[in-house]
């Protein structure tokens, strides 16, 4: 099973100027976190074999507070994943955008997705998503706008297997 995107697709949110990625920005005012990542795993490609994920860059959060806030946290993360396989060919895909939780006026708990996320789950988004959970943590409804498309583990073991 391909899992290499799931760490890209951890934590995410608010609109992302492009940055290198090495570029991991800073605490702000104390109020946010930052949490770089530089992380190599290897990927199963089935009967393709195993070639070899890097992820490099970084996941910038805040979680809101006060009295009647509704938003409850902004995560934006940029992500290079490079992979390789064992003749050195290399395949790159750059995971960025922000995540957004927040509760509607009906009391659901909300998470936006916006930009290029990957999934482990097969497939990734260039576009928006909505998921609506109630409050006892059930999906109740996805909007999708965008294209989805195969991950980012699936188009690296196509391109490099």
């Amino acid at each position: 099973m391909r899992t290499f995107t799931g760490i890209a697709v951890a934590a995410i949110a608010l609109l992302l100027a492009i940055a290198p990625a090495g570029a991991a920005p800073n605490d702000g005012s104390g109020n946010q976190f930052v949490v770089v990542v530089d992380e190599v795993v290897p990927v199963d490609c089935g009967a393709g074999g195993t070639i070899e994920g890097h992820a490099v860059g970084w996941f910038k959060g805040r979680e809101f507070q006060g009295g009647g806030n509704r938003n409850i946290d902004l995560i934006v993360f940029h992500l290079v994943l490079t992979y390789t396989n064992e003749d050195g060919a290399t395949f790159r895909y750059i995971d960025v955008g922000p995540d957004h939780s927040y509760i509607d006026n009906d009391g659901n708990f909300v998470i936006t997705i916006t930009g290029r996320p990957g999934g482990s789950n097969g497939a990734s988004l260039q576009g928006h998503w909505v998921l609506v959970f109630d409050a006892a943590g059930n999906l109740i409804s996805i909007t999708s706008h965008g294209n989805l498309g195969p991950s980012s583990d699936d188009l690296a073991c196509d391109a490099l297997t």
